[in-house]
């Protein structure tokens, strides 16, 4: 467990490294460190994927930080730094409820008159807003919730990196949040008459 592993001297000669800038000795760290890192991730997640990102961002943390100041414990760093990722990452997944839920939702209720006027309503709504998405947020956004596909499997059609992937639907589900706010909204007010 990484928490439970001892900071060795080559540890602080490979920070010192790279703090005066030594790419090699990073690249050593990451090598050392990146399946216990990996692991942990996963522990908290359980989703490779997800773990990958919060891999690539304590590694990417770590360059840009321990570049400014001093570590003195490597292995509580890295320990601390994935709690911190994997809580934020967290956090932000718990806020989202996809909309095509929401309308699945709503389809299954369809059989009340206002239901079903709401159900057209908020469809129209919500294709008018996944049209109004720049080009390339819109057709990740909509390989992922419409063809139900990874964002590796995404990545590898359109020959871009998971990362990539990851930030449009992330751009393009803030962009949706509000809406979806107040779609939410919406149903609820109705679904209470």
């Amino acid at each position: 467990m990484l928490r439970d592993k001892i900071h060795d001297a080559n540890d602080l000669f490979l920070l010192s490294e790279m703090r005066a800038g030594n790419r090699a000795a990073f690249d050593s760290l990451y090598e050392k460190y990146k399946k216990d890192v990996f692991n942990e991730a996963y522990k908290r997640l359980s989703d490779a994927d997800l773990a990958k990102d919060v891999t690539q961002d304590v590694f990417t943390s770590l360059w840009i930080k321990g570049s400014e100041n001093e570590i003195n414990n490597l292995p509580g760093y890295l320990y601390i730094s994935i709690k911190n990722n994997t809580l934020r990452l967290m956090q932000r997944q718990s806020k989202f409820i996809p909309i095509p839920d929401l309308l699945e939702e709503l389809d299954n209720n369809r059989n009340r008159a206002d239901a079903e006027m709401l159900y057209k309503e908020l469809t129209r709504a919500y294709d008018s807003l996944i049209e109004s998405l720049p080009e390339q947020q819109r057709v990740i956004y909509k390989m992922r919730y419409n063809d139900h596909l990874t964002p590796d499997e995404i990545a590898q059609q359109l020959e871009i990196s998971p990362k990539t992937v990851r930030n449009h639907l992330g751009k393009a589900i803030t962009r949706l949040k509000a809406a979806m706010m107040l779609i939410q909204l919406l149903y609820l007010v109705v679904g209470k008459h």
